[in-house]
């Protein structure tokens, strides 16, 4: 079968800056798995369609290993690969690999399954507003509004956010002022390259400002949802935005080893991968089950690709996967449609997404630094040095996450499948189609007595099998006291890593954007274009 490629295009200009490549699109169905045979390679068809026709490229993979298996990078080291980290939170690692080698590495005993380390980066979207109006409606328009008039104490101190992005700078609207100590509690970084400290970006901060701003700099007029509780600042990305699926999932690592430590109850995720696949065979799609089966929320962006497909981490059933929604500017539900650029549509495995939407037009949040590069190519989206203007699916998706901060202020007893339950059931219906299950309401959610379970029956992800023919279906009843899932199919010790260090990294020496030469993957396959970030400066 010959490759097939294709661009995401018409993005805006500073989303150039983010990377530039084009999609290698991996058309992968749902694989049929048979039993582990060493005669069947375990990989990504178009790694393998890569091997031949471009054997001598390095490529950049995620291997997972079967559970218990003895180790196999010293296999992949004799075979003149190069270990780049460990991925101990789904039992496998990240190689840089001669593509010759992907059958020969495929079909080893220890190996359950190799996917490309695909960059993960936030989609622009591709029609934004102006910067005209000042503040954004979607307070009122979501009911956060009458949460705060009627439980004034639902957004409590204590519990956390952890938004995994850019980064998160000190900002007067986070409570980092002289006399106050900021609810930015703790910053863990992982990007592979050398960055400045905090947001050089100004993604990350935007999108924390949406969960948690609480208006210091704009005597209240511009706030966030949950603007008392505390955010968990984990960077993944370099100073212009890259990253690859690796380098997100050793952050979803740290937030896996230190949820309890720092009260993360919600992950926000507005990224997504610019490879289309079956969640089955997705490694960052099976470490956010891992985080919900722990009782963490995932929270994640739909994406901006209109109906052109829904890239991991937006295609897992178990997530609650958020679309974007255009209020017009108004508090009124009457005039609410679907963004045209919310990713909507059937997933490769045949889930309906996104799961519900939340106004992503035109939100103004934080603005890390007059300095950052959103600011610097698009000037005129910057207000008062201290705010800015954004649209996407990336910032509707903290709304959501935001707002169930306070339904688990009020009920904290509640799991992740019931509060994504209670999101869908108590969402207004709207008439246009990629809404999922509707606008959410915030105020109906935690106002409702709904006990539902969204997710009963749903396979987990392959990757998660003991063994190729073990699979596991999720079942409410198996969440226990401490607020963890369990199964008798379940061996969650098979995941739980030894104490996290960096050290488990490996050898290779830092990163930085020499690394993408041609002599890699991701350079020689994919060529000069802009990608899609899923909030976006207008332009």
């Amino acid at each position: 079968m010959k490759r097939r490629w294709f661009v995401l295009s018409n993005m805006g200009p500073w989303q150039r800056r983010i990377t530039t490549i084009v999609l290698l699109a991996l058309l992968v169905p749902l694989i049929s798995f048979a039993p582990v045979s060493h005669l069947i390679p375990r990989a990504q068809p178009a790694l393998l369609e890569l091997a031949a026709e471009q054997p001598d490229v390095l490529a950049q993979v995620i291997v997972r290993k079967v559970a218990q298996a003895k180790p196999v990078e010293t296999e992949v080291v004799r075979l003149g690969g190069q270990i780049t980290r460990s991925l101990e939170m789904i039992n496998g690692f990240a190689a840089i690999l001669p593509a010759k080698q992907i059958p020969v590495v495929a079909r080893l005993d220890g190996v359950a399954w190799i996917s490309l380390d695909a960059p993960v980066v936030s989609s622009a979207c591709p029609k934004c507003p102006d910067a005209g109006t000042i503040t954004s409606a979607y307070i009122q328009t979501v009911g956060v509004d009458r949460v705060w008039q009627e439980m004034p104490n639902m957004a409590r101190r204590g519990l956390a956010v952890a938004v995994i992005d850019s980064g998160v700078a000190n900002h007067p609207d986070l409570g980092f002022t002289a006399q106050r100590n900021s609810r930015l509690r703790v910053t863990a970084e992982f990007p592979r390259s050398p960055t400045t400290a905090g947001d050089r970006f100004g993604h990350g901060t935007h999108v924390a400002g949406i969960v948690a701003g609480n208006g210091t700099a704009s005597g209240g007029r511009i706030t966030g949802v949950a603007p008392m509780v505390n955010v968990i600042n984990v960077k993944v990305t370099d100073d212009s935005g890259m990253a690859t699926m690796s380098d997100l999932m050793n952050g979803l690592q740290w937030v896996y080893e230190n949820a309890q430590r720092h009260n993360i109850r919600v992950v926000n995720l507005s990224m997504n991968s610019v490879v289309e696949e079956s969640y089955h065979t997705s490694p960052l799609s099976a470490a956010l089950e891992l985080l919900w089966m722990r009782g963490i929320m995932v929270v994640v962006a739909a994406g901006n690709t209109g109906n052109s497909g829904i890239y991991p981490p937006a295609n897992d059933p178990f997530v609650i996967t958020v679309g974007a929604a255009d209020d017009r500017g108004t508090s009124n539900p009457a005039d609410d449609v679907v963004a045209d650029f919310s990713s909507r549509g059937t997933t490769i495995d045949g889930f309906s997404k996104p799961d519900l939407v939340a106004p992503g037009r035109g939100i103004v949040s934080l603005l890390s630094s007059p300095d950052a590069v959103i600011a610097q190519e698009s000037p005129t989206n910057v207000q008062d040095n201290v705010y800015f203007r954004m649209s996407g699916t990336s910032v509707a998706a903290p709304i959501v996450a935001g707002s169930i901060a306070l339904l688990l202020a009020d009920e904290p007893q509640l799991n992740p499948d019931q509060v994504k339950a209670r999101l869908m059931k108590t969402a207004r219906p709207m008439a246009s189609a990629g809404a999922g299950a509707g606008m959410l309401d915030a105020y109906a959610s935690i106002t409702s007595e709904e006990k539902g379970n969204a997710n009963d029956g749903i396979m987990l992800s392959q990757l998660l099998w003991d063994a190729a023919d073990s699979p596991i279906y999720y079942n409410s009843r198996a969440w226990t006291s401490d607020g963890s899932w369990t199964s008798r199919n379940w061996t969650s010790r098979s995941w739980t890593s030894r104490s996290w260090t960096s050290g488990a990294w490996g050898q290779l020496e830092t990163w930085t954007s020499r690394a993408w030469t041609s002599q890699s993957i991701i350079s020689r396959a994919w060529t000069s274009m802009s990608i899609q970030s899923v909030g976006a400066a207008s332009e």
